[in-house]
């Protein structure tokens, strides 16, 4: 499994135009809140991380194919580079 951090430090390294998490959550996950504390960490460290509720959005959760929660989708000029779907370490 990939680590949460090590997705985000590739597409850190990879110097290609502006990358950004996007954190697809649900207030009634209990792994989404699991995962809270890491996307605060990486939000603080100065990490682009554009959280997003599904139950509010659903638009955007279909557009990406979000079928579970949580779920990371890494975009590198809006392109998608990298996912990982639940909790993870």
């Amino acid at each position: 499994m990939v680590t949460f951090n090590a997705l985000v430090l590739v597409a850190a390294l990879s110097g290609a135009g502006e990358t950004v998490l996007l954190d697809f959550t649900s207030p009634s996950c209990g792994p989404c809140q699991t995962m809270e504390t890491t996307v605060g960490r990486l939000t603080r460290d100065g990490y682009p991380v554009q959280k997003i509720d599904v139950t509010q959005r659903p638009d955007v959760a279909t557009r990406f194919q979000v079928t579970g929660v949580p779920c990371f989708v890494m975009l590198s000029d809006g392109e998608e580079v990298d996912r990982v779907v639940g909790a993870c370490s």
